[in-house]
């Protein structure tokens, strides 16, 4: 078995759910949050944000872990909806995103919670936004994106676990049902909770479709706004 961290687009081959991979549960999703460094003058609310990047559409980039993450994937769909062009600054890993983020090298960033959640709490970082459509238990005073102004705006972080295309379904099964229940753990529950995730248990069937669903949705995205994914 593998776990697979998504939505991740990429040009590389890889082996897909659906194709050479079956899926056999999902583990989790949580969000990812909107940050804007403290160390500079950015306007306190996302209405400002907008605003100010509508009037000067260079005037603003954010940083993610890399081409075709998720979080570069959130912020493009956020360029989308608000009709804006702020720059995508892509980084090989998260880490050095929200060192830079948070020392002003970049003014805004769309990062994991976990990453960035001592940051916002010292007041380093101020969140506009999480990107689901509800509220995180991580960062229950930080609105969602769809609440801040941005309407339908909804992108998780999710992780599956994927065996090979061919297991036989009695196995997949099995294993799912194991997955279940480790997932009802207070221990996995509260390790989730300290990642910013919630557990999201689904059957095989549901894994599959789900990250089907997914993949073509974020593609489209990808194509519709010719991004670079490598």
């Amino acid at each position: 078995m593998v776990t697979i961290p998504g939505p991740i687009l990429t040009t590389v081959p890889v082996p897909r759910i659906g194709k050479e991979l079956t899926g056999v549960a999902t583990l989790a999703k949580g969000p990812m949050v909107l940050v804007g460094t403290t160390a500079a003058p950015l306007p306190p609310t996302l209405a400002g944000l907008l605003a100010a990047a509508g009037k000067d559409p260079k005037a603003f980039s954010f940083a993610s872990s890399g081409n075709g993450t998720s979080q570069h994937l959130a912020g493009e769909l956020l360029n989308q909806i608000a009709r804006t062009q702020i720059v995508h600054v892509p980084y090989k890993g998260g880490s050095q995103a929200v060192t830079d983020v948070v020392g002003g090298q970049v003014p805004l960033g769309m990062l994991g919670i976990t990453p960035v959640l001592p940051h916002i709490k010292a007041g380093k970082l101020h969140a506009y936004g999480v990107t689901t459509a509800t509220r995180s238990a991580a960062l229950p005073d930080v609105p969602t994106l769809r609440e801040a102004g941005l309407p339908g705006f909804d992108a998780d972080q999710w992780f599956v676990v994927a065996a090979p295309a061919g297991v036989p379904a009695e196995r997949v099964r099995a294993l799912n049902a194991a997955i279940a229940q480790a997932l009802q753990k207070p221990e996995v529950q509260a390790g989730y909770a300290a990642a910013g995730v919630v557990p999201a248990p689904a059957t095989a069937e549901q894994t599959t479709a789900f990250v089907t669903q997914e993949l073509e949705r974020w593609q489209a995205l990808a194509k519709k706004a010719n991004l670079p994914l490598d």
